[in-house]
């Protein structure tokens, strides 16, 4: 164990030197920081300036409108065909292209939902 006859001690010159020394490690900290979100924010910029994060989607044009021979039906209309068999799922070809159409129950009836 370790003794000593006299108490320990700090003098005034190394109390002034301890905060001297703590007040530049802080300044170093506070420096190191504010270049590293400098760094970032910089760097977030460029990605935002060169369109990589947060680019808008491209706009959709209307080459021409077109009219269908049988048109869309309205709610009053679906409502007066009465119940089909669900799920249904079939494909449209046409031309070079074609799609697969699904028929599946849905409501916004929250009673309903729970069935």
């Amino acid at each position: 164990m370790f003794t000593t006859s006299q108490p320990f001690q700090l003098y005034p010159n190394q109390i002034l030197i301890f905060f001297e020394q703590m007040k530049k490690l802080v300044k170093q900290i506070f420096k190191i920081v504010l270049v590293t979100m400098l760094l970032a924010a910089a760097a977030f910029g460029g990605l935002l300036w060169t369109g990589i994060i947060w680019r808008s989607p491209a706009y959709y044009t209307v080459a021409s409108q077109q009219e269908f021979v049988v048109p869309i039906m309205n709610m009053q209309a679906y409502d007066s065909l009465g119940n089909h068999p669900r799920p249904y799922i079939y494909q449209i070809n046409a031309g070079k292209g074609s799609v697969y159409v699904l028929g599946i129950e849905h409501t916004k009836d929250i009673k309903k939902s729970a069935d």
